[in-house]
């Protein structure tokens, strides 16, 4: 009991040398890691919040600007501007549905308990991050390599536990994925429909007859 005890909770200070690969790849307590890639997956949806608040912004400058187009009857412009806030949205909705997973990744991991819990709490963690990392990707550089990194890592760790692998996908934590990836896109698409109106109806339909 006492081994298992300090393979757990026994802390691990990164020193000034160590980057997040090594921290999480370091031998040892699994409390510790754990915790590091929970302060990853918090990293990463910080950033998401302030990009998502720029979106924001930005939509509704936009909005304003499609608005007031057509109010001087210039729909060249409202045509244009209605495609750019168009976009806009769908850059936030793949972002917010991006914020929303990390948050059942950040979940699952801070409730990883013990050894039992290993596969049905990291599997669809491990495969969430994978996911998330390519998509993320275009947007944040650094998320895709931190994700897929702490993904490979804890990978490794369930091979280690419980001579699985996480990446030989086992049917229900992929369902299990699946299902977290279209709760947390049906609330994304939510949110940017009911956050702000749509733009006006003339300028969208000339925009896209236009296409």
């Amino acid at each position: 009991m006492a081994e298992f005890k300090d393979r757990w909770v026994k802390e691990y200070t990164p020193g000034p040398g160590d980057n997040i690969g090594r921290a999480l790849r370091r031998e040892g307590p699994l409390k510790p890691r754990i915790s590091t890639g929970v302060n990853i997956v918090q990293r990463q949806r910080g950033s998401l919040d302030r990009m998502v608040s720029k979106l924001e912004s930005r939509d509704r400058a936009l909005l304003g600007k499609v608005a007031a187009a057509i109010g001087r009857h210039d729909m060249y412009s409202a045509r244009a501007l209605a495609g750019e806030l168009s976009e806009l949205r769908k850059v936030k909705k793949i972002m917010l549905m991006a914020k929303l997973s990390l948050e059942k990744v950040e979940i699952r991991l801070s409730g990883y308990v013990d050894l039992g819990d290993t596969v049905a709490v990291i599997a669809p963690a491990v495969q969430l991050m994978k996911k998330l990392g390519s998509s993320l990707g275009r947007f944040i550089p650094e998320a895709d390599t931190e994700l897929n990194q702490m993904a490979e890592t804890l990978n490794t760790f369930m091979s280690k536990t419980t001579g699985g692998d996480v990446f030989g996908v086992d049917p229900a934590s992929d369902a299990e994925t699946q299902k977290i990836m279209q709760e947390a896109g049906a609330v994304a698409a939510e949110a940017v429909g009911s956050k702000f109106p749509a733009a006006p109806a003339e300028a969208q339909g000339a925009w896209v007859t236009r296409l």
